[in-house]
């Protein structure tokens, strides 16, 4: 009788647990969206950085920058039709090929927080803290 009562209960377990990642799932997939979304806008971002640079007499690196704006906006197109689970094992397989590559990136997007935090004068950084109620 206990082995039955401790069947059921694992079976029960198990099928929570897998409701649970399937809901998670598919929250997480429909955010891919929105975050494709947000890389668009970068990517038009970028495109007036280019038209600035344009403007400065810089056409190459306005090029340049322009040849970066629609590589960030096919990959967001790319990733706009893929589920969570797909983004993170084409990111695995990238990490495992280019592991160079990945670092950079991950340098990158360290150093532009490190400056964006930087820049934030430390009076705003105290008024937000209080905001918050750090």
């Amino acid at each position: 009788m206990a082995h039955q009562a401790t069947d059921t209960i694992m079976q029960a377990a198990s099928e929570g647990a897998t409701t649970i990642s399937r809901q998670m799932s598919g929250l997480l997939d429909r955010q891919v969206g929105s975050g494709a979304d947000m890389i668009h806008q970068v990517a038009s971002s970028t495109r007036l950085a280019a038209d600035d640079l344009d403007a400065n007499l810089m056409p190459q690196v306005a090029g340049m920058v322009r040849t970066v704006a629609d590589r960030i906006d096919t990959y967001a197109d790319d990733i706009r039709d893929k589920s969570v689970e797909q983004i993170l094992g084409t990111a695995s397989e990238l990490t495992r090929r280019q592991p160079a590559v990945v670092f950079g990136f991950a340098a990158l997007a360290g150093f532009l927080a490190f400056r964006a935090l930087g820049s934030i004068p430390s009076r705003d950084i105290g008024k937000e803290a209080e905001r918050y109620g750090a």
